[in-house]
Formats: C-alpha cells, structure tokens, sequence
C-alpha cells in the first residue's frame, strides 16, 4: 500500500506544470533584458487563451557572470512573480496559474498577452491617445502596487509592459523592492549586468548607489535625505521619462549602463522632459500622479471621459450621465479614435444596454460609434446588438416599450442603413423594422413619419427589396387616419406599389377609389392628396389584365360619377371610357387575323397609342420598365 501511495505521488510531482494546457507556436522574448520567454497557448479544458511566462535557468547561467549574480536574477524573478499573482489590478497583467519551479525552467500562466509595448511604440502603430490613455493606465498600476503592494519599482521601463486586447498592462516586477527596504538595499554585483535595474529608467538618487566602490558594494542608502529611494518619488522619475520616450518616438537615456553617460545626458532629457511637462518633473520634490494628471497633454477632454468611464459603477446617477453626455458629444465631433472606442466605449455601452431602463442612455451612444468606426468594427463588435435590437422591436407585441428605442434609431439610421447595405439584411433585417414602425395602431406619429420618410428612401433606391404584401395596405391606412401626412405617404406608397405583386396592386386600387370618394366629400381634404390618389389609380390600371378591369375597375370607377367633386366625376368617367375601350379592343393587332376573317371590320387598336408611354407597372412585379 505504502508503495502505491509513493508511486502516485511520484506520478503527480512528475507531471508537466503546463500539462492543462496546449501550447502554439507563436512564442517571443520579453520583460527587461529579454529574459523571459513567452509562448502562447490555450487551456484545453476551457479553451481560454493564455500566455506562458518562463525563466530558463541555463539561459539565467549562461548570461550571468558569477553563480551568486545568477541565483539574485532567478531570486528576484520568483519575487516579482510572487508580486504578480498577489495583485490584482486592470493594469497587471492577470496570473491564470502560478509560478510552477521544475528546477529547468520557472513557469507562470497568464492571460494572453497580445503585443509588447517596445514593439508596438517602434512600429508606430499607436496613435498618440492611445499612447496617453495607456500610460494613464500605467499610472493607475503603478500607484495600486505603492499602495497596496508597499513596493517600489525602481525601474518601470517600456520593457515591463506588455498589451492585452488593447489595454497596457505591468507584468515584469523583477526589480520591485519592498518600500521599507528601499534605503538599504544593496548589491554586489556588476551594474551592466541582468541582476541591476535598467540604468536608463532609474532616478538619479538610484544610479548615485551604483558608483562602484572598491568593494564593487552597491548600496543605495545614502546619509543625505535626497539621496534616499522614496516613495513614490523613484517610480515618478521612471515614469515621466517612459512618458517622454513614449510620445516622441526615441529614447531618454542611453547611457549602456555607465552612470558617467547618464549624467552627461541629463540636461538633454530635461529639455526634452520640458516640452511635454510643466515645471521640472525629473528634480526633487517631484509632482504625485495626480499632479502629473492635471498636466495639458493628460487632461483633454476625450482622455477625461475615457478616465471616468474607468471608474464607472463608482459613480452617482447624475456622474454617469453627465459622462455618458459628455461622450456622445465628442463622438459626433469625432474625438476618440476608434482603438478607444472599442476598448472602452463599446463594451460599456453594450453592457448597459442590457438594461431596459439603461438603453435609452446607451443607444444614441452606439449609434454614434457606428458613424465613428470601420466596417470590419462594426461586424465584429455592433452587428450583432444591432441585429438583435431591430429584430426584437420588430417582432414586439406592444409597441410601448420599444418606441422611444425606434425613434431615436430611425432619426441616426444612416450609418445602419450603410452597414446592412446588402439586399438580404435589408429584406430580414431592416424593411422589417421599418414596416412595423408604419402601422396606423402604434399612435407614435414621429416614429410613423420617420419610418416612412426611410421607406421612400429605400424604395428610391432600387435593388432586390421585398416589402411585404401588407404595407401598401399600412400606408393606406395612415392616409386615412392622419390626412396632415397624407403628401409624404403618397410618395412612399407611389413608390412602394411598384415592388408589389399584382393582387396587392388590385387591393390597393379598390382601397384608393374608396379614399377617393371620401376625399370629394370631405371640404377638408386638399386638392393635391386626392389628385395623387386619382393619378396613383390610373398608373396601378396598367399592370392590369383585361378581365379584371372589367370586372373589377368599371364597377369600383362608377359610383364615382356621382361624386361632388368635378375632378373626381370627370376623372371616373375619363377612366371608365378608356377602360372601356381598352376591354372590348384586342391589344395585339396580329390577334385580329388570328380570330377573325381579314375583312372583318374591327374597332381600331389602342396599343398604338400607348407605345410611347412609360410603363409604370409591370404586370409580374418589380421596379418600373420603359417600354
């Protein structure tokens, strides 16, 4: 039994401390002097994306000059790994599973990381808010881990930081010293080596202690006050120089580790410190970070919205709402660049939509982001919201709910209306949401008058549409229920009419001779309305068959003639005589020799006379045709 217990813990202690996961073949170095390796890999349980952070121990002996120099990197290595997984902050790059020592190498699992700061500012590829907002972030990190960690970094450089879906985020602490060691900390070993912090980004009461003394001892206590590490005057020092290079595209310093050079180069980096920074940042007493926070190029309004909209959930009603104003009035001056706006501003945004009583802040707001964004941004973070939100009103048994939400997407459709360009999402997803916004019942007059002013729009337009059957019979009914809109519904019905099937045109021409009627007897009606209708009437006539006008159209013209209107009589009996004619004469003229002798007389044909006219109707459906 005893054995068997052995041999399963043996088993367990011999497993891969990266067995969970499934490792790809993107891998790169990273964190200050390239030590640490990364490989991207994904947890096979869950399918989570993650980063695995390794120290090789062979590559710590190879590069370092003395074993003790190599045991105080791996040393300090576990201490800013330990750092790492106990805070927690959304600038320091989450731990997913902790520090695993197989003798070999030190491994971590972390989130994936998607980018390297140094590669990202090289490259060019961040625009100069992003860079802001970032090193805001970065700020925020630091001063959780002055606060809450009680470390001093001693050299935040570019080279710490790494970029997760967008956001900057800490994650090398290998030099982070506890505070209430800071003013006896001391080392022996050489300060171009890996065990030193990066002399570029270390504050000059730092690089004082690395004037080697014979003992080559390096001690950065000091007798004098304003020589002492202090927190957090150190890391401030580290961070307005990471600002500087960060925003001009070179570097501060580049002494190669040799305080001589560091000290010739400094008048030169506080003049390049003064172009970005009031006052004289780098010399001691230095500003907190809320000082640095108030300075011109941090306190623009869009990185103050981004700022708030950070802390969000911490804020008042009233805090929120002003935030929420002050973002969508610098959306429609386009302020945010769009890396931003789908970092911060979507994702927020979408969340609070969720909420019913949240969407009507939400909305404009997103409708904003689709006028500020790139196609392929909004199929990957808006499409689907949208698609959902249009569906749902469309298919709402009450419209009371949904009303406000409807009108204030048809006042800023365009952008929608360019995104969902193809004909199948205009047909499943758009012209349903408009249809229901037209019915005579919802009573939500803006709502009614937008979505038909849209319908025209689209009907204009052409293209493979298909409205249904029952909206030319909606828009009839909007004429009789509101007749001080009759003229804008005209337009989207005489234009909608020409995509209808043949039984729906018959419909709507019975249903306009009857409104017609009613017109002439109401002194009310204007005289354009029922002289859109009479004319809308005469133009569905020619999509008809010959039995149907006789039939149908005849009977429904001639209690017309009786009408107190003289428009609306000497229209019916015009239309009634030509309707007549047009189904006792055959319309090809070669049909006269196929029905009858040749010498039979016959009435003379008037398809002659209709060769020139504009066929506004084709009898099978669809757009209009000349013939």
């Amino acid at each position: 039994m005893l054995s068997m217990v052995k041999g399963s813990l043996t088993n367990i202690l011999a497993q891969d401390p990266i067995g969970d996961y499934e490792l790809c073949t993107r891998n790169f170095r990273a964190g200050k002097n390239d030590l640490i390796h990364v490989q991207d890999g994904v947890e096979i349980s869950s399918g989570r994306l993650i980063s695995v952070l390794s120290l090789e121990v062979n590559d710590v002996v190879r590069r370092c000059a003395t074993a003790s120099e190599a045991h105080c990197v791996i040393d300090a290595f576990k201490h800013g790994m330990d750092l790492l997984t106990r805070l927690r902050h959304p600038g320091i790059l989450r731990v997913v599973k902790p520090l695993v020592d197989d003798k070999k190498h030190l491994r971590i699992v972390t989130e994936r990381i998607s980018f390297l700061l140094p590669t990202e500012l090289s490259n060019g590829s961040l625009s100069q808010q992003e860079v802001l907002f970032g090193l805001l972030g970065c700020a925020g990190a630091i001063q959780f881990i002055h606060e809450r960690g009680g470390h001093l970094l001693c050299d935040f450089c570019p080279q710490a930081v790494c970029i997760v879906e967008g956001e900057w985020k800490l994650f090398d602490f290998s030099h982070a010293v506890p505070a209430n060691n800071a003013t006896s900390l001391a080392s022996s070993h050489p300060r171009s080596g890996i065990a030193a912090p990066l002399l570029d980004y270390c504050s000059p009461e730092l690089v004082e202690a690395f004037k080697e003394k014979a003992s080559e001892d390096l001690s950065v206590s000091s007798p004098r006050e304003e020589k002492r590490l202090k927190l957090p005057d150190s890391d401030i020092f580290s961070f307005v120089v990471v600002c500087v290079e960060a925003l001009s595209g070179r570097k501060a310093f580049n002494s190669g580790g040799r305080p001589e050079l560091y000290s010739n180069q400094y008048a030169g980096v506080e003049k390049e410190v003064a172009k970005w920074f009031s006052g004289q940042p780098l010399s001691v007493p230095r500003p907190s970070f809320a000082t640095l926070r108030k300075e011109q190029i941090f306190a623009t309004e869009p990185l103050l919205l981004l700022e708030t909209l950070g802390k969000y959930d911490t804020l008042d009603d009233a805090a929120q709402f002003a935030a929420l104003k002050g973002v969508y009035k610098c959306l429609g001056r386009s302020m945010f660049e769009e890396a931003l706006i789908v970092r911060v501003i979507i994702p927020l945004m979408r969340r609070e939509g969720l909420q019913e009583n949240r969407l009507r802040y939400a909305l404009p707001i997103l409708l904003q982001c689709c006028r500020c964004v790139s196609a392929q941004v909004f199929v990957t973070h808006l499409r689907d919201f949208f698609t959902a939100l249009l569906s749902g009103v469309s298919a709402a048994e009450s419209f009371e709910r949904c009303g406000d939400f409807a009108e204030v997407i048809l006042e800023k459709m365009d952008p929608l209306l360019q995104y969902f360009s193809e004909d199948c999402d205009r047909n499943e997803i758009i012209l349903p949401f408009l249809e229901r916004c037209v019915e005579a019942k919802l009573e939500h007059e803006k709502v009614t008058k937008l979505a038909v002013d849209r319908i025209a729009q689209l009907a204009e337009a052409g293209g493979g549409l298909k409205f249904s059957d029952c909206l030319p019979d909606h828009l009839v009914d909007l004429l009789l229920s509101d007749p001080h809109r009759a003229t804008s519904v005209f337009v989207c019905l005489e234009r909608v009419v020409r995509y209808a099937s043949v039984a729906t045109r018959q419909l709507v021409e019975a249903r306009l001779i009857h409104y017609a009627g009613a017109c002439a007897s109401e002194p009310g009606r204007t005289t354009d309305t029922l002289s859109r209708a009479l004319s809308l009437v005469e133009r569905l006539h020619e999509g008809f068959s010959r039995e149907h006008k006789a039939t149908r159209s005849i009977p429904l013209m001639a209690p017309l003639l009786l009408s107190p209107s003289s428009e609306v009589s000497s229209f019916s009996r015009r239309m009634i005589e030509t309707l007549v004619v047009e189904v006792t004469v055959l319309s090809r003229p070669d049909a006269v020799h196929e029905c009858r002798p040749a010498a039979t007389h016959q009435p003379p044909s008037v398809s002659s006379t209709r060769s020139h006219h504009v066929s506004f109707l084709d009898a099978a459906g669809g757009p209009p045709t000349v013939s």
